[in-house]
């Protein structure tokens, strides 16, 4: 899946190094407005590939939440 999006500036998304295990804070989990602001998608587009498991996310609550990682994962699957 080739994607072309502006991302949102506020919330940056770096990853630095693959082989290290991230912390999971507020700071890089992303809920699916979040992420739709991010990639240009619609939130009802995101929610949709958490629910069928192409966006892999964790749950805090009732809350869920897609990681950097899975983010990447996301974006630059074929």
């Amino acid at each position: 899946m080739i994607t072309a999006f502006v991302p949102n500036k506020k919330l940056r998304m770096e990853i630095k190094d693959s082989n290290v295990k991230e912390l999971q804070t507020r700071a890089n989990l992303y809920n699916a407005t979040q992420v739709a602001e991010l990639t240009g998608f619609s939130v009802t587009t995101i929610i949709k590939d958490m629910r069928s498991g192409k966006l892999k996310w964790l749950e805090r609550g009732k809350t869920k939440y897609a990681t950097k990682k899975s983010l990447h994962e996301y974006l630059t699957e074929d």
